[in-house]
């Protein structure tokens, strides 16, 4: 009796194990031959300081975690090299990683992706790239400056923290919106009129 039972898990391990090694091989088989892209990993627009901070930090664990992965940064906004420009954020967001986190700059590349649909705003899309796949292509979101009519955008800003209750920090659409405003009004017709009211 025991001789029998002590056959039968025989068999039984046998069995689970050469099963196993075959699903273990087809599955390896499969990976193999699959093509590797580019994994988007987050995506934002409008947020503030302390929550690109955080979105930044939760990239920068990943490449940490998984030295085979680099980032891909893609930013869309208002032309320019100033404050509030795609450029600029492409940089700050670079900056950040690399002299903050400690990111090798190596594993860091990026692109301005042009102007965003929303001429206020800027688009970040931060991208995990595997060995061996392409980077992902920008999109392009048409926009005509021209037809800006109206009213723009308004914003609260703070010199002093102590003069507001909450989060005075800002954010980074301030900006943004003030760039891409000062573009519209530089390119409009003569016949335009902009105003900037500072209280």
């Amino acid at each position: 009796m025991i001789k029998s039972v002590i056959l039968v898990v025989a068999v039984i391990i046998f069995g689970c194990i050469t099963a196993d090694k075959i699903k273990c091989q087809k599955q390896l088989r499969e990976e193999q031959q699959q093509t590797f892209h580019a994994r988007l990993f987050d995506a934002y627009a409008g947020i503030s300081s302390e929550d690109l901070m955080a979105r930044l930090d939760n990239l920068a664990i990943q490449l940490q975690n998984k030295s085979d992965l680099n980032a891909y940064i893609i930013v869309y906004g208002p032309k320019g090299e100033g404050a509030g420009t795609g450029n600029r954020l492409l940089r700050m967001t670079t900056d950040y990683l690399v002299n903050s986190r400690g990111i090798d700059e190596t594993k860091i590349s990026g692109v301005y992706g042009g102007r965003y649909k929303d001429a206020k705003n800027a688009w970040t899309e931060l991208w995990l790239v595997p060995p061996g796949a392409e980077s992902p292509a920008t999109r392009g979101y048409p926009i005509n400056i021209s037809e800006l009519k109206g009213k723009f955008a308004e914003y609260n800003v703070y010199d002093d923290p102590s003069e507001c209750e909450g989060p005075c920090s800002g954010s980074v659409t301030t900006d943004i919106g003030s760039a891409t405003w000062k573009r519209a009004a530089l390119r409009g017709p003569m016949k335009s009129t902009a105003f900037s009211v500072c209280l």
